[in-house]
């Protein structure tokens, strides 16, 4: 009886199962050995280690970053990072976790994305003009004041005088038609 436990044992640490999506990476004393390919795999026991590497595509949740734009203004980016492990033996050997190197991979590009300024001119041109023209109606209420526009806001109020007289031939001016030539390019008309 005791023989047969003692086999029975020998094997459960001799056999490992290495899955179709994963791959093994057998450690002989400290060294690679080599990857091993999905399928029954027998190792020497107290001797070989096979860590199993998943090659699936895996979905990890990013942290949510907060930014500040440049109108102070708090902006919370998520994100989602998916990742694949490619070379298992180079995944097991060089990185000592790869979740959390993903991770923070993931959150520094979250935070440089975050930053750049294509998107960091986003909110910016959303709430710079609606604040500065908060500013201007609380500036107002008092009439001895007088005010200096930045050169952006200027470019956005024109000439306040202006305004009218263009509304106004702009109501006038007949709309405009466009007719099409017998080639079917645009005439004017």
């Amino acid at each position: 009886m005791a023989a047969v436990v003692a086999v029975q044992s020998l094997l459960a640490t001799t056999v490992r199962i290495v899955k179709q999506y994963e791959r093994g990476v057998l450690f002989r004393p400290g060294r690679v050995a080599g990857a091993r390919e999905p399928r029954l795999r027998l190792i020497v026991p107290v001797v070989d280690v096979v860590r199993r590497i998943p090659l699936r595509v895996i979905m990890m949740p990013i942290q949510s970053q907060v930014l500040i734009s440049r109108g102070n203004m708090r902006i919370d980016a998520s994100g989602v990072a998916d990742f694949r492990v490619r070379e298992a033996v180079k995944s097991a050997v060089s990185i000592e976790n790869v979740h959390a190197a993903i991770d923070r991979i993931a959150q520094t590009t979250l935070r440089k994305v975050g930053i750049n300024t294509d998107i960091r001119g986003i909110p910016d041109l959303a709430t710079l003009q609606p604040r500065n023209a908060q500013s201007l109606v609380e500036l107002g209420v008092d009439k001895n004041i007088t005010v200096v526009f930045p050169a952006l806001s200027m470019s956005t109020i024109c000439d306040p005088g202006a305004f009218p007289s263009r509304e106004n031939a702009a109501a006038d001016r007949p709309p405009a038609s466009v007719a099409v030539s017998p080639t079917g390019s645009p005439a004017s008309g």
